[in-house]
């Protein structure tokens, strides 16, 4: 009787300790899994990154001017940066920075718009990708004086602006490329008689894709 006791002992002994063991082993390879799925889970978002561009341009502006008799359109010349950061694929953010004159008609003008607005990529995957954007800001005007040594405006002057266009990046490599803009309208609304000018901007530069 006294042997059988210690045999089903050293039996229940021998179980226990396997038990234990599996149970050791079990929980390495569930902690090792979890560990596995949660590398796993966080490495698409380690992943997604955000792309974006940065483009110089040089900017032309026919500008339809307004309450200036005798004067129906102006041109003007300039530059523009236009930075843009890419949400997904096709749905971006961009800001506008343009500045433009003229010095070959009375009054002279200069502008400075700040704008920014959604930007919509039409398809990623076109060597010449085109896309679409909106924009809202401001703009600081300046009007000199006339021929006459008269001024009809405020000398310097921020009014509301709007811009939507159309335009195309041309990628020569992964990180440069060519953009241009063959379509743009930028509305102001000049404060001091609540009108609105409506101007056609064409644009053309370089454009470096920040990967």
């Amino acid at each position: 009787m006294k042997n059988m006791m210690i045999a089903l002992t050293l039996i229940l002994a021998s179980t226990a300790t396997v038990a234990v063991a599996q149970d050791g082993q079990n929980s390495a390879s569930t902690s090792q899994m979890a560990t596995y799925g949660k590398q796993t889970a966080m490495q698409p978002a380690k992943d997604r990154k955000l792309r974006g561009s940065l483009a110089f341009t040089g900017v032309f502006t026919r500008q339809w001017t307004v309450d200036q008799p005798g004067v129906n359109d102006r041109l003007l010349a300039g530059w523009g940066v236009m930075p843009e950061i890419n949400f997904t694929k096709r749905l971006g953010l961009q800001a506008d920075f343009v500045s433009s004159y003229t010095n070959g008609a009375y009054p002279g003008v200069s502008k400075l718009s700040m704008m920014a607005g959604p930007r919509y990529t039409l398809n990623p995957r076109w060597r010449g990708t085109p896309f679409v954007f909106g924009e809202a800001g401001e703009t600081r005007t300046g009007i000199g004086r006339n021929m006459f040594g008269t001024q009809t405006h405020p000398g310097i002057d921020w009014n509301p602006t709007a811009s939507a266009g159309l335009g195309f990046d041309v990628n020569l490599t992964p990180r440069f490329g060519l953009e241009f803009v063959p379509a743009e309208w930028t509305g102001e609304r000049f404060d001091y008689n609540g009108q609105w000018q409506n101007n056609y901007q064409a644009r053309f530069g370089f454009v470096f894709n920040l990967r």
